[in-house]
């Protein structure tokens, strides 16, 4: 009977262990929305909307994005409007294609989390003419 006493007791106290540590590394994860401004080689704001991560399975990323533009950028690729996206998380690196379902002309966002955020670079890639690229912040809200 003390064994089975104990065996619960150990039981209920390693589950409560678990579910606390679960619960911080769930919340760590880029889920959710986030507030989005798109900057030019020279610093100006060319973009603001927002990013919405929706699913994360293993080291994969989806969501959907709406983005307008600030200073009609023609030169900064397909990142304005609506869009559905994709990505991967490296580590503290995550890589979002903005235009997923078009590999000949795309904007990639590559940046580092960090405290409730997402920042680094986007880049346009398009195969027909030289690409562009600027920084980029997106603020968890």
């Amino acid at each position: 009977m003390k064994k089975t006493i104990i065996f619960f007791l150990f039981t209920g106290v390693l589950t409560f262990l678990l579910s606390c540590s679960s619960s911080e590394v769930a919340e760590s994860f880029p889920y959710g929305n986030f507030s989005y401004k798109s900057f030019n080689f020279v610093g100006e704001l060319v973009g603001e909307g927002g990013l919405y991560i929706s699913r994360i399975d293993s080291n994969t990323v989806e969501g959907n994005w709406a983005i307008r533009d600030i200073k009609n950028c023609t030169v900064c690729g397909p990142q304005y409007g609506l869009g559905y996206l994709t990505g991967r998380i490296e580590g503290d690196s995550m890589y979002i294609n903005l235009n997923p379902d078009n590999p000949e002309n795309y904007v990639e966002l590559v940046g580092e989390l960090s405290n409730g955020s997402f920042s680094g670079d986007w880049r346009w890639f398009k195969t027909v003419v030289a690409s562009n690229r600027g920084t980029f912040k997106a603020v968890k809200m």
